[in-house]
Parts: structure tokens; sequence; C-alpha cells
């Protein structure tokens, strides 16, 4: 699960609630709203950046 830490709609209290479930794995980025957006465009690119690599990384093969 990927969610920002500034998202309105999903708080830290709600993350709270996730975090020690079974088989979740919840990856919080600072800044980032409700849509993994930013204010400013640049901080929004490094965003998705990080949401690439994270899903990259979901669907590499276990070994």
């Amino acid at each position: 699960m990927v969610v920002g830490d500034n998202d309105g709609a999903f708080t830290a209290a709600d993350i709270v609630q996730i975090t020690d479930l079974p088989n979740v794995k919840i990856n919080v980025l600072p800044g980032a709203d409700h849509s993994l957006e930013a204010k400013d465009y640049t901080e929004s690119i490094d965003i998705l950046k990080q949401v690439a690599k994270l899903c990259a990384d979901f669907c590499q093969p276990s070994m």
C-alpha cells in the first residue's frame, strides 16, 4: 500500500490501524497528498519515481 502523509482522506490514524496487519506493507511518502502529488511539481515527479520503484520492486519475482 502506498499513501502520502499529507492525505486528507487517509489519515495517520488510518495508517496506524493497518500497520501491523499481516500481509500488508505500507509505504508512507512524505509530502504526498491523496493523489500522491505535492504542491511543487518537482516534488510530485520525485514521488512518482518512488511509486514507480515500489511497483517495480513488488513485481520482481521472489527468490
